[in-house]
């Protein structure tokens, strides 16, 4: 995986938030830090990194707006 964050976060093909946030984990690791998914629900999840505190929102582009 090459992608930025930024590129795996605003992907559209994700099936679920937890799709979503298996690729960030991903890149995390490869880039050599850990972290969380806060506030998750189907539709929206906060990712944190674990070292600095900072966040990536992510929100489902499959889920119909309300």
């Amino acid at each position: 995986m090459n992608n930025t964050i930024e590129e795996i976060v605003n992907k559209t093909d994700y099936q679920t938030v937890s799709e979503a946030y298996d690729d960030v984990q991903d890149y995390a690791r490869q880039q050599g830090f850990a972290i969380i998914k806060r506030h998750s629900n189907q539709r929206a999840c906060t990712f944190a990194c674990c070292h600095t505190g900072s966040k990536q929102n992510y929100y489902n582009k499959n889920e119909e707006p309300r």
